[in-house]
């Protein structure tokens, strides 16, 4: 009887069941780090926007940049390299569009929303309905005017303190 051809993958198999444990871990390591890199940067629903390597795979560069007190200096430069909307973290965009603001938070935007119940520091996620009733109750109704005009000035006075 003729010996079975083996497939790749039972010569890989043997391969490394014939590999050492101390050569089998750290390889083990390493191919676990590539899959979260891939999955956070490459298979994210934000990975069709812009922004730097890190920003795509982990939270960690940001945290310095805030560490470091330029943030806000990181935050413009990255704006001016790639444009309004721009990846910050694997699970955070950064708009610095003003003309966004009502696309985000208008009433019919569509976005989930995040709301912050103080008295159990928590935060929960509700739909766009939901949120609107919340956001009814709790802001005044001329809201949007009064940000847009408190952005001219945070923009001014940021200008300001940055020259």
């Amino acid at each position: 009887m003729a010996p079975r051809p083996t497939t790749i993958y039972g010569q890989v198999a043997k391969s490394i069941e014939a590999l050492p444990l101390y050569y089998t871990i750290p390889a083990l390591i390493v191919t676990l780090i590539l899959g979260f890199i891939v999955k956070r940067r490459y298979l994210s629903p934000l990975r069709r926007f812009p922004g730097p390597f890190w920003a795509s795979v982990t939270r960690w560069w940001l945290v310095h940049s805030i560490f470091q007190g330029d943030h806000e200096k990181t935050m413009r430069r990255l704006h001016a390299k790639y444009g309004p909307i721009i990846r910050i973290s694997p699970f955070e965009v950064a708009i610095s569009d003003p003309e966004a603001i009502k696309t985000i938070y208008g009433r019919t935007a569509g976005f989930t929303k995040v709301i912050l119940t103080w008295r159990r520091w928590l935060m929960v996620r509700v739909n766009g309905t939901r949120h609107g009733i919340i956001k009814r109750l709790a802001t005044p109704p001329c809201f949007q005017r009064w940000m847009k005009r408190f952005m001219q000035f945070a923009g001014a006075t940021s200008q300001m303190l940055i020259v």
